[in-house]
């Protein structure tokens, strides 16, 4: 992470072992420096980066190489990049269980200082924990992509079809189904994973109280190894 720009990517190895191997780490490490100095655009102009610490290769043909003399397949899936103005935003990050889920969560303050608080600080460990943990699919529930909508829609439909219950409450199911999906998937709705007795929404509100101003939960990334999510 640097003043304005945080990095968050994915290199993957088929066994532990050679996740521990001093080229791999090295390769990751060196990938890492790359990909925050040239920011490419996406994967294709990721992997076409060539540089010293790549042996005057692309990032690619060194990963070739790697598979080669290592003898295991290693794949370089993804990355995300996050710009930032640090008078306004603040991002989080938290690496789990030896770099297997990783997480980066956007924070923003209407009065840049508070971003400094020890409110905005705890705030963020306990967000990126919550989003580690929870797994949530989205911030809020307008943010989330309207063909999940559907698709849970569909499934809450055939369910209310299926109950044997009369026609005209079909809806008030699927709203109800609907709305507790909301609440799992959702960050902001979710019960806060440190005191289920409160929501996210809730703890965020506490530490506005102490920071002295409204805060938002602007983007969270959530890279699992192996996973698409």
């Amino acid at each position: 992470m640097e003043k304005n720009t945080a990095l968050i990517y994915e290199v993957n190895s088929e066994t532990d072992f050679v996740a521990r191997n001093e080229d791999f780490v090295a390769f990751a490490a060196d990938l890492g420096t790359l990909l925050m100095a040239a920011k490419p655009a996406d994967l294709n102009a990721a992997l076409a980066l060539t540089d010293p610490s790549m042996g005057g290769r692309s990032v690619a043909e060194r990963l070739t190489e790697l598979i080669g003399k290592i003898g295991e397949n290693i794949s370089f899936r993804r990355f995300n990049i996050i710009s930032f103005d640090p008078g306004r935003q603040r991002v989080f990050s938290y690496l789990h269980h030896n770099g297997k889920i990783g997480v980066l969560l956007q924070i923003s303050a209407k009065n840049g200082d508070a971003l400094a608080t020890g409110a905005v600080e705890e705030l963020g460990k306990d967000l990126t924990l919550q989003v580690t943990a929870a797994n949530p699919i989205a911030v809020r529930r307008d943010a989330v992509p309207h063909t999940i909508i559907a698709k849970e829609k569909e499934i809450y439909y055939s369910q209310a079809q299926a109950s044997g219950r009369p026609q005209n409450v079909w809806d008030k199911i699927v709203e109800g189904k609907l709305s507790k999906f909301f609440k799992d998937s959702t960050l902001l709705e979710q019960e806060f994973i440190r005191d289920t007795s409160i929501s996210v929404s809730d703890r965020i509100k506490q530490a506005e109280a102490k920071a002295g101003c409204p805060l938002e939960i602007d983007a969270f990334i959530r890279y699992e190894l192996g996973s698409e999510k």
